[in-house]
């Protein structure tokens, strides 16, 4: 919703607060977030701007709201509605959230975009040590007591540019299952590197 404000024309912390009915603390916690991966910047005039990292991941005729993100994770949600999908980007040291789709309900499922991840979460820290040769990885409760999660890089140039994850708890998200699912999220992160 940050990004969504933004890009539409909301330039402040304040303004941003008072839009989305939420404290001016909680908002800058998510703008300093997203302003540490390059998803936001502060303008010479001290307004909220889209940041560059934004426009990297992003083809010249796209916005730069990422809706070339949402309807891949939107369908992906539509095709497994128990679980949760995101979308981030890493950096040093962890990963941002700048989309999400799906479930909205269970601990780790309710991660809101502009959260920093650490860079070691479970199928995230797998798919980044991997590196960009690593199709997907898994996460059996290694991060968070009941829920597994998959990941896949979401590449370009040979690096990784983001990734894409999903979500749920171990009784909806079978551990026989997630090789299959890791090959659908494999499948769309190569769709969302070519739209980007």
């Amino acid at each position: 919703m940050v990004l969504e404000r933004v890009a539409a024309g909301t330039r402040s912390i304040s303004a941003l607060a008072r839009e989305l009915g939420v404290s001016k603390g909680s908002v800058h916690a998510v703008v300093r977030s997203l302003i540490a991966v390059r998803a936001l910047m502060i303008a010479a005039d001290g307004s909220l701007r889209i940041g560059t990292k934004l426009n990297e991941l992003t083809s010249a005729t796209a916005d730069p709201d990422l809706r070339g993100v949402q309807p891949v994770l939107d369908r992906i949600a539509r095709e497994q509605p128990e679980l949760t999908l995101y979308f981030g980007v890493p950096d040093a040291d962890g990963v941002t959230i700048l989309a999400r789709a799906g479930k909205e309900s269970g601990f780790a499922q309710t991660a809101p975009v502009g959260m920093r991840l650490p860079r070691s979460a479970g199928a995230l820290g797998k798919v980044l040590l991997g590196g960009a040769r690593v199709p997907y990885a898994c996460d059996d409760q290694e991060y968070l007591q009941g829920v597994r999660a998959v990941a896949a890089p979401v590449v370009r140039k040979g690096r990784i540019d983001a990734i894409l994850w999903a979500v749920g708890g171990v009784a909806v998200l079978r551990k026989q299952e997630m090789s299959q699912l890791g090959e659908w999220l494999r499948a769309a992160a190569a769709e969302l590197s070519e739209r980007l």
